[in-house]
């Protein structure tokens, strides 16, 4: 896998990384970030399988600064143990169906349950699946309907249930998305799929926010 661009390192190798073929890997260290000038063109190359149907796939996690008419509710780590209610930690659980290799599977977040509490905020600590996939993704009004994703390997289960915390503590940024349970019927699920035509189980891990 790599990446090249006009202002990185050189524009002959640029980021370069050996990745596995079986498994979905994060490819960079933690708290680091591949820093993009404005109206930059970015290369991006993925050495695959080169069998007849395989559909090899890289996901990049894009942070704007400025996003001119975007803006999403999101809060950092401290905030969240600050207003986190631990005794009413839940999930939201949903079977996601996918139709051909792409973004698929998008449906509502109470499509398997509606059991948020009304009016409240929660904060999604996390996505986990139970089949590999590309990666999942929650997109709404909180989100200014932008997607916010977590990888999608199981092996990555251990991190995917807090990924937007680690990623708040890494870079000491607000990167913990908040939705409100009053714009859950705006609110979807979907994943990112390869030729297989899965359908993953997946689980949202949320924290009941204080008023």
């Amino acid at each position: 896998m790599q990446i090249i661009k006009p202002s990185g390192h050189d524009t002959t190798r640029g980021f370069r990384q050996v990745v596995d073929g079986a498994n979905i890997m994060n490819l960079f260290a933690a708290g680091m970030m591949l820093e993009v000038e404005a109206q930059e063109l970015l290369s991006l190359t993925l050495a695959g399988s080169a069998t007849a149907g395989d559909v090899e796939q890289i996901m990049l996690q894009m942070y704007y600064d400025n996003l001119p008419g975007v803006q999403g509710r999101f809060i950092d780590f401290a905030e969240l143990m600050q207003r986190a209610e631990m005794l009413k930690l839940n999930t939201i659980q949903a079977t996601l169906t996918g139709a051909a290799a792409g973004y698929t599977g998008s449906q509502l977040i109470t499509a398997g349950s509606n059991l948020l509490q009304a009016n409240r905020d929660y904060a999604v600590l996390g996505i986990t699946t139970n089949i590999p996939c590309g990666a999942v993704y929650l997109s709404g009004a909180d989100t200014a309907y932008q997607k916010v994703a977590v990888p999608g390997g199981v092996s990555e289960a251990d991190y995917g249930r807090d990924w937007f915390c680690s990623q708040s503590r890494a870079f000491q940024m607000p990167l913990i998305p908040v939705i409100n349970s009053g714009n859950k019927e705006s609110t979807y699920l979907g994943f990112v799929q390869n030729e297989n035509n899965i359908s993953p189980q997946v689980s949202v891990c949320l924290a009941l926010l204080a008023r």
